[in-house]
């Protein structure tokens, strides 16, 4: 179908935030190619509320994004998918976040990691 002038011309100014808030990020992120799309993250929060609040947010910002609800789950997610970068809450049933944290950085390094507790 046809795209009216309007919405070529929504499509464009979103295109362009895109750009604008990707540059403005290359100057503070040691991993600039998490900003590429798609970005895909994976969260790591046993909460499930907080986990959908997460969610919805990256979502809202273009990612792609997986919630697992223990590190268990998490390695499940990421021998299965690739990422670009992961959330994790530090207190976790099972093996904590740090835990997950040096096991991601050993698989697989490039994944850029946040760690978040409340």
């Amino acid at each position: 179908g046809r795209i009216s002038t309007q919405e070529r011309g929504l499509r464009r100014r979103k295109q362009e935030d895109r750009r604008t808030r990707r540059d403005a990020l290359l100057i503070r992120c040691p991993h600039p190619e998490v900003l590429l799309e798609p970005r895909r993250v994976l969260v790591v929060e046993d909460e499930g509320t907080i986990g959908l609040v997460i969610r919805k947010a990256l979502e809202n910002h273009d990612c792609e994004v997986s919630v697992a609800r223990s590190s268990a789950d998490a390695v499940d997610l990421l021998r299965r998918r690739p990422f670009d970068a992961a959330l994790l809450d530090i207190v976790l049933p099972g093996a904590s976040g740090l835990d997950l944290l040096r096991f991601i950085g050993g698989n697989w390094p490039h994944i850029a990691v946040v760690l978040m507790t409340s």
